[in-house]
């Protein structure tokens, strides 16, 4: 996933960075979050650190998770919303001393964007550099599996969700499952992936473990082979086809979407 800079500015409290005045953000705290008086008295004497905040795609359906880490320096903190990475759409969406918001005040399949600020006092440090988050009908499958070492068992069933979006800048939220299959000796294994929701096979990449990907279609049945004489863990990934899923003439735009991973049958090789 890759963020885009963008330009820092000014409000009525005095900012560390930037000039450009994009509105007041109410310095209301809520009180499950607030920080003591012992807390403030023993605060640090450094200024607060500005760091981006962690932004979470699909975290429910119509939300998007933003989460930050405490810093000792700070009173309270300040989240902006931004419609482009630029800064244009300013909102000040959170103010206080919580950890996480989640926005459900946004349009789905749209790409939004948030920065941090954090306050102390009368000063406010920051905005921090922007990180780009999405929300839509669905929520992100349970899987943590964006990476070969962290793929899914695949048994015999496995719904799962998939989804891409960028937008005109070239920032890319996307989601990649990889999954394994226990083969037994010298047998291989047919698969089928069927569409779900808001998708077609040929919207989707299939990869064998150190092979090329291959487009996905109707009627395709992947086979995965294991040639040894012992058991082995064969790994395969599904992968969205950016041209088809978002369409070769849009340089923006995407969608979320469910499909199934599903076992068809072994047979020992001959």
């Amino acid at each position: 996933m890759k963020s885009e800079n963008f330009q820092n500015h000014t409000r009525q409290l005095r900012f560390r960075m930037g000039t450009t005045l994009i509105g007041i953000c109410a310095l209301s705290v809520y009180l499950s979050c607030a920080p003591g008086p012992l807390q403030l008295i023993s605060r640090t004497a450094s200024d607060p650190e500005v760091s981006m905040p962690s932004v979470e795609s699909l975290a429910e359906a119509g939300e998007i998770l933003v989460s930050w880490g405490a810093d000792a320096a700070a009173d309270s903190y300040h989240l902006y919303r931004f419609t482009e990475p630029d800064g244009t759409g300013a909102t000040c969406v959170y103010s206080g001393a919580c950890l996480s918001f989640a926005d459900h005040t946004v349009d789905l399949d749209r790409m939004y964007y948030y920065a941090l600020s954090k306050v102390r006092g009368q000063m406010e440090f920051g905005p921090s550099t922007a990180c780009p988050g999405v929300a839509s009908t669905i929520r992100r499958d349970q899987f943590e599996n964006d990476t070969r070492e962290g793929a899914t068992e695949h048994t015999y069933v496995t719904p799962a969700n998939i989804f891409y979006y960028r937008d005109t800048y070239g920032t890319e939220i996307e989601d990649t499952d990889w999954y394994y299959i226990n083969i037994g000796p010298r047998t291989f294994v047919t698969l089928t992936v069927r569409s779900l929701t808001n998708v077609t096979p040929r919207e989707l990449w299939f990869m064998r473990d150190g092979q090329l990907p291959s487009l996905l279609s109707e009627t395709a049945e992947p086979v995965l082979f294991n040639y040894e004489t012992v058991p082995r863990r064969v790994y395969f990934r599904i992968s969205v086809n950016k041209e088809n899923y978002v369409g070769i003439a849009a340089s923006a735009g995407g969608k979320s979407a469910g499909y199934e991973v599903k076992y068809v049958q072994s047979n020992a090789i001959s």
